[in-house]
């Protein structure tokens, strides 16, 4: 039958050190169990594996480890100095915690896989360690795991956005492939220089592999593009196109709006958002609304008209009858005297190769704002990282497909 100091050291279970039953001390008070522990071996050298005899000193070092039921357990452990044969004075290798630790690997890996659901002060609180602690024992696990899934390679579908949070300041631009939909890079600003970066960093072979890239109409983003990725695809992405079309839509709604009389401008009062959505998101009562409106003014109906219309654009798959529909689009434009609308166009014609290289490459555009979104959720959860890497490796790791993989194989 066991004994209590075979059953505590069982519950420990670190290899090459035993309690000391008489100098453990349970503190009722902190809810704290102290535990010292003597080594049983020989120790190791740190540097090169050298098992050692000699031992210069000796002290003891603290570690915290796992909360065991209401009790949080701290282990004192004698750490030895050696006389290695080859290496000198070295101190001595501990297998249960890595160099310059103060908690077990088994607590940081325990800790690493509640900050994956949990804020950093939540976590920090179940495990009663400080924030900044817990915020170091994230930060490297991720760079293990930068380590673990290796140099970025076989992405053929780019996505490139910018997102922003807080202030203006605080502006990133986000790389992710379309295909997995995970974040692959996030870069501090919008600048030519920032993506170049990025490009420079996964190398040519990465950027040689890239058949198409989704952005937004941004020059910036183009210039970097053509410049590293020269067999890629340029598609601008369809959300800001219709986002500007929006714009054009409001900005003829304000016009007409101020271009009427007293009582007309009532009835037009708060229909702003009615006149964005899409006609088959409306309920018939906000039809109903919309059509009074469209009664009294005929420019905001055809401008209406133009904008739902417009959206069967990105359901052609042949580049010459698309471009056969922007024509059509322009004639029922014509004579209308619907100048943002005409600005719209000028600004489409502009950018019409990237715009029609959707035809030939069906990116799943949703994916980007998607992936934005669940950014904008995960920043929620990082107030307070004053390190830019940590808070990309963080967006990365949350995105990655293939973390459940990792996470299974660190290990004690």
């Amino acid at each position: 039958m066991p004994t209590s100091v075979d059953i505590l050291n069982e519950l420990i279970n670190i290899k090459g050190y035993v309690v000391e039953c008489e100098k453990t001390v349970f503190d009722s008070a902190t809810g704290t169990v102290t535990i010292m522990m003597n080594p049983v071996n020989h120790g190791i050298c740190n540097n090169c594996g050298t098992e050692c005899k000699k031992v210069k000193d000796q002290r003891y070092r603290k570690y915290q480890d796992l909360v065991f039921g209401i009790w949080t357990a701290v282990i004192w452990i004698f750490k030895r100095r050696l006389k290695c044969p080859h290496c000198g004075i070295r101190s001595e290798r501990v297998d249960f915690a890595d160099d310059r630790a103060t908690c077990t690997r088994r607590l940081e890996i325990a800790v690493f896989k509640d900050t994956v659901n949990q804020t950093i002060t939540s976590t920090a609180q179940r495990w009663k360690l400080s924030w900044d602690a817990v915020l170091n024992i994230e930060k490297k696990y991720l760079e293990k795991w930068q380590e673990y899934k290796g140099p970025l390679k076989d992405v053929k579908w780019l996505g490139i956005d910018e997102i922003v949070f807080g202030s203006k300041d605080n502006l990133y631009t986000v790389i992710s492939d379309l295909h997995k939909g995970e974040v692959l890079g996030l870069v501090s600003g919008n600048s030519t220089g920032s993506i170049d970066a990025f490009f420079e960093l996964a190398g040519k072979p990465f950027c040689a592999n890239v058949e198409a890239v989704c952005v937004d109409m941004w020059k910036a983003f183009s210039t970097s593009v053509s410049k590293y990725c020269p067999n890629a695809k340029i598609v601008y992405d369809k959300f800001h196109i219709i986002r500007h079309l929006n714009n054009a839509i409001d900005e003829v709604r304000r016009q007409e709006f101020f271009r009427k009389g007293q009582e007309n401008r009532e009835l037009m009062r708060g229909k702003r958002w009615l006149l964005l959505r899409r006609w088959f998101n409306l309920t018939v009562s906000q039809k109903n609304l919309l059509k009074d409106v469209f009664v009294l003014n005929q420019r905001l109906a055809k401008a209406h008209y133009l904008k739902e219309i417009f959206g069967d654009l990105w359901f052609y798959k042949d580049r010459k009858w698309a471009k056969k529909f922007l024509e059509r689009w322009r004639k029922e434009l014509r004579w209308q005297r619907l100048k943002p609308l005409e600005k719209f166009y000028t600004m489409v014609e502009k950018h019409i190769d990237g715009i029609l290289n959707y035809c030939d490459v069906k990116l799943p555009l949703g994916l980007v704002e998607n992936l934005n979104g669940r950014i904008k959720s995960l920043i929620c959860r990082t107030r307070g990282f004053r390190d830019e890497k940590h808070f990309a490796l963080r967006i990365m790791f949350m995105t990655d497909s293939t973390r459940c993989n990792f996470l299974s194989t660190i290990h004690t």
